[in-house]
């Protein structure tokens, strides 16, 4: 798993998440571990609150094809 967020860390992710990963990898890992995807959106909780990350926004978080 640690590789697959050091891949996604090389695309962009740090400004995606506007932190550095090194330092919150147990949370980013928390994140996709209780992620629920639905009607287009990947949906977890952080910090007691649900946050809702929409293809649209990945796909251009990440410059990627819609």
């Amino acid at each position: 798993m640690v590789q697959m967020f050091k891949a996604l860390e090389s695309t962009g992710i740090r400004g995606f998440l506007g932190c550095p990963s090194v330092l919150y990898e147990d949370e980013l890992v928390a994140f996709f571990a209780q992620k629920l995807v639905k009607d287009n959106e990947i949906i977890s909780c952080v910090q007691g609150k649900f946050v809702g990350i929409s293809v649209d926004q990945f796909a251009g978080a990440f410059e990627l094809p819609d």
